[in-house]
């Protein structure tokens, strides 16, 4: 009971903490993104996405880069924390853009950091990106991050959290998922 509650503690202060960093809430830093197309019976009672939007976006996006980066077959991965903040209401007819990025990668385990990017006001009539992105989720460079970033907001609505365990790694994380994560490794001061 009490290592239970020690557990809560301690997940609390990592989560608050980790929040406050402003380098997570930029667009600028992340590189793996997907469009979130929103749907009517998506939106709560508070007119607000519902929990289930964010989290299960949060868990196939995750999915998707890693099983983009890796032979499934081989490993699974868990997932042992998933929260998110939201500063900003997220809402049906949107179409966000969800941007990716790892802040910490340890042994097998792997942190997630998931933005949820508004379009801005004078870009709503748009129902597509500017560029042409994977609904599995697309790895882009400096300049189409530039490029998309014109078209949404800097700052995130809603900040995710993830955190993943490899399972059945002998030697590690793979070499290819290893190198595609240095691509979306996010390089915070406080992290």
């Amino acid at each position: 009971m009490f290592y239970s509650k020690l557990l809560k503690a301690a997940s609390a202060i990592n989560r608050r903490n980790f929040s406050n960093e402003p380098a997570l809430w930029k667009i600028a830093n992340y590189r793996f993104f997907v469009p979130l197309q929103t749907r009517w019976r998506d939106t709560g009672h508070d007119g607000n996405l519902a929990d289930s939007v964010y989290y299960d976006t949060m868990i196939s996006l995750t999915q998707s880069f890693v099983s983009k980066f890796n032979n499934p077959g081989l490993t699974e991965h868990i997932l042992t924390d998933n929260y998110y903040e939201c500063r900003n209401r997220l809402s049906y007819p949107e179409v966000p853009l969800v941007g990716l990025g790892v802040t910490e990668v340890t042994g097998s385990r792997l942190k997630f950091t998931v933005g949820f990017f508004k379009q801005k006001s004078d870009q709503s009539s748009i129902a597509t990106s500017p560029i042409n992105l994977d609904l599995r989720g697309s790895l882009l460079d400096d300049n189409d991050v530039i490029t998309i970033a014109d078209h949404y907001d800097n700052e995130a609505a809603v900040l995710g959290f993830q955190a993943t365990v490899m399972k059945g790694l002998d030697e590690g994380i793979p070499n290819a998922l290893k190198e595609a994560i240095k691509l979306i490794q996010m390089n915070c001061s406080d992290l």
